[in-house]
């Protein structure tokens, strides 16, 4: 395969995680009024 099709996949992945993730922060936030910081550790734990 090309190796610039590779790298344009593995951005939108990258790009789709980091989504995911500040969707999740967004979503506790608007529901809590308060930024809860412990959501990095579970993003952590998944890895």
């Amino acid at each position: 395969m090309d190796i610039a099709f590779i790298f344009a996949i593995q951005i939108i992945y990258a790009v789709a995680v980091l989504t995911l993730i500040s969707l999740g922060l967004a979503l506790v936030f608007g529901m809590m009024r308060i930024i809860n910081l412990a959501h990095g550790e579970f993003i952590t734990l998944g890895g």
